[in-house]
């Protein structure tokens, strides 16, 4: 299910006139399904376009690898490889080995490419953007890449923040949109609820997980957005750093005040990790379970205590 949006139309535009263009979007906002949406519509109009599945980079010549297997493979749309122990080689010889091939991919003459990339988060690509820019830009394509929202500041940085020369966000749903999208998974003749999402739960994978939730329970769609929207209030009511680490609970799940990542997105240290988690379990909105972690101790992993419909 996909509802069409403005940014897409902006990214297609810039697939055409060869602007590379950064694509920043949170988890579930819907930057996969539009770089997919795009990649449809180039083909269809039978521009030169791939979409390259950077799931399994970690690293420049990881991705200049995925780039290279999806050119070989255009119409699928994407490329998942196995890296082997191509994984973490990213020195800058056998990049430039990777680029040189890249440029003598393309027939003399042919129009630019569309690369529309899809990065993971966590995948370090600065260095390929910045230090490697001007041999980016020697290759007959256009880069597309979308990342995560919390991937600005890194691809951002100079130099790479000279490479892109178009950044677009992908904004939240608006009501019309909202509607759209609810309609295509609503019964025929099934009325949108009077209240829909505000900000934080209004991107589209979320939209669509309240509406399964409800037809697996039985309940109103009404009843279960209003047991949000209480519970969004309860969180405000805790202050900022509760309503930031309960949101980072929301969008990437189950987290131990300790997890990398975590500490990463928020810039905090474990010590304020933990101190807000005990604010947030005191008002009965996580819990905490002891699990064993990698390395075999144990740890205290947090989720969300789910809303109860009123």
């Amino acid at each position: 299910m996909f509802v069409p949006r403005p940014e897409g139309d902006l990214v297609e535009a810039n697939c055409r006139d060869g602007i590379n263009t950064l694509l920043l979007g949170g988890r579930g906002i819907g930057k996969t399904s539009l770089l997919r949406n795009v990649l449809f519509r180039l083909r269809e109009a039978e521009f030169p376009a791939v979409g390259v599945d950077a799931a399994p980079a970690e690293d420049p010549l990881d991705l200049l690898k995925l780039v290279a297997a999806a050119l070989r493979r255009p119409n699928f749309g994407g490329a998942r490889i196995n890296l082997g122990s191509a994984t973490g080689l990213g020195e800058v010889g056998a990049i430039l080995d990777e680029l040189r091939a890249l440029r003598g991919s393309a027939p003399e003459g042919s129009p630019r490419t569309a690369l529309l990339v899809d990065l993971p988060p966590g995948a370090k690509m600065h260095r390929l953007f910045g230090r490697f820019r001007d041999e980016i830009w020697q290759l007959p394509f256009t880069w597309i890449v979308g990342a995560p929202r919390e991937s600005r500041v890194e691809l951002l940085t100079p130099p790479a923040n000279a490479f892109f020369e178009d950044v677009i966000e992908l904004k939240p749903l608006d009501r019309g949109q909202q509607e759209k999208l609810l309609s295509l998974r609503l019964s025929p003749g099934e009325a949108i609820p009077w209240r829909l999402p505000q900000e934080g739960e209004n991107n589209p994978r979320r939209l669509l997980e309240i509406a399964r939730e409800s037809l697996r329970s039985g309940e109103p769609l009404d009843g279960r957005l209003q047991a949000i929207a209480d519970r969004e209030l309860e969180v405000s009511l805790l202050g900022e750093p509760a309503a930031a680490l309960y949101s980072q609970l929301e969008n990437y799940g189950p987290a131990s005040a300790s997890d990398e990542d975590l500490l990463g997105r928020l810039g905090w240290s474990r010590q304020r990790v933990v101190q807000v988690m005990q604010v947030l379990e005191g008002a009965g909105l996580v819990r905490g379970e002891r699990q064993r972690g990698p390395a075999g101790r144990p740890r205290k992993v947090f989720r969300i205590v789910p809303p109860e419909p009123r």
